[in-house]
């Protein structure tokens, strides 16, 4: 365990990898970032808005290189075999499972930036950023289709116990399991469609293909600033009828998340080799 209390694994890839004690304190700690990141870097990532965020807190003098998301088993297999000594692997992958391919053939941290089944780094950061907006969270709703963002939020609900109130694009298949424990713990689950109506005070994250349902935007913006806050997609996406934008509030916030999970990484690589 570190110094801050937070039981940190040597790879970060999905947020079960953390328990909920260590899920509360490394939010508590995002209040308290204050130290530059000296850890050299190396970042595997397609995403303009990573890339551009990194390169202009963290600085290009900590980056050793940058290259594209992972795709393939070769990649994973050069990039293993050429990662220098000493640095925290940052990395957007196709699958999942070539991010827990890298984790095992590679002996350096890995924090993984997005997946096609986890973006824990993205909700966390805009789940703490619900918490300087609302104070206590007990309820988030998400509107959209399944994908990475939902997954970790579902498993961040579980974490933290909180409800989630999920709005699913019709069609589209959600995990079993995950859908089974986040209505065990009394979350609502229908499908996308105007017959369930926004409510006054809606947190709402809104996922990719919502806007595909007919009739959706103009809720929205009926919606207005009834709703409590809306977060709509980080990259890719529109704020139209978004009551409140927090944009740089929560890229400050996944700077910080950012910061703070290489600094952990790399503790925890150098306690491991003691």
């Amino acid at each position: 365990m570190s110094r801050t209390g937070i039981e940190f694994p040597p790879h970060l890839l999905s947020l079960e990898f953390l328990t909920p004690g260590s899920l509360a304190r490394l939010l508590e700690q995002l209040d308290r970032v204050d130290s530059e990141v000296t850890v050299p870097l190396w970042l595997a990532a397609d995403s303009s808005l990573l890339r551009e965020l990194l390169l202009a807190v963290i600085g290009k003098q900590h980056i050793r290189a940058i290259g594209p998301t992972i795709r393939d088993e070769q990649a994973v297999q050069t990039i293993s075999e050429t990662l220098p000594e000493g640095v925290v692997c940052l990395a957007q992958f196709s699958r999942h499972r070539l991010a827990e391919e890298l984790a095992m053939k590679s002996r350096r941290p890995l924090l993984n930036l997005g997946t096609d089944w986890a973006a824990p780094c993205q909700v966390l950061a805009d789940y703490y950023t619900i918490k300087q907006k609302i104070g206590q969270v007990e309820k988030l709703c998400y509107a959209g289709r399944p994908g990475p963002y939902l997954y970790s939020l579902m498993r961040l609900s579980l974490a933290l116990d909180f409800k989630l109130a999920l709005r699913i694009l019709p069609g589209c298949p959600v995990d079993p399991l995950l859908l089974r424990s986040v209505r065990e713990r009394g979350g609502e689950v229908f499908p996308l469609s105007l017959s369930h109506p926004l409510r006054t005070g809606d947190i709402l994250c809104l996922g990719r293909g919502a806007r595909r349902i007919p009739g959706f935007t103009r809720r929205l913006e009926e919606a207005g600033e009834n709703l409590g806050l809306l977060l709509p997609p980080l990259e890719g996406g529109d704020g139209r009828a978004a009551p409140e934008l927090v944009v740089e509030q929560r890229h400050q916030n996944l700077i910080k998340l950012l910061q703070i999970s290489i600094q952990l990484l790399a503790r925890q690589k150098f306690r491991d080799e003691q």
